[in-house]
């Protein structure tokens, strides 16, 4: 599973201009991983989502830290021993999100784009 969202996002799935449909295609990849990691995943596995979303949460580009804290609240099911690592790294990347917003770094809404009312 973490191969196929890696190949995703090297090929700049979660990109694709100002399309409305790059967000939801965003926000369903991230519900799928976080799923998988909390549900079907082995230990190796588990580690190596770890080091992908921590990497992913360190990364300058706010899209990408957002979407590692996106997807850690996808991992809701996890085992209880995994809980703190996960809310810990959670934390981790909720504060940096903060931090980028504030410097003016990144978006600061992270809401969708709304068109005009119809």
């Amino acid at each position: 599973m973490l191969a196929g969202y890696t190949l995703l996002e090297q090929r700049q799935w979660f990109r694709p201009g100002e399309l409305e449909l790059g967000q939801e295609l965003d926000r369903e990849a991230n519900i799928a991983l976080g799923h998988w990691y909390a549900t079907a995943s082995r230990p190796a596995e588990k580690s190596a989502f770890l080091q992908y979303v921590t990497g992913l949460g360190r990364r300058p580009q706010y899209a990408d830290v957002r979407r590692a804290f996106h997807i850690l609240s996808h991992c809701g099911h996890a085992a209880e021993h995994e809980m703190g690592e996960l809310h810990g790294l959670r934390a981790e990347i909720e504060e940096r999100l903060r931090r980028m917003a504030r410097s003016g770094t990144g978006k600061k809404s992270g809401g969708r784009r709304r068109g005009p009312r119809r």
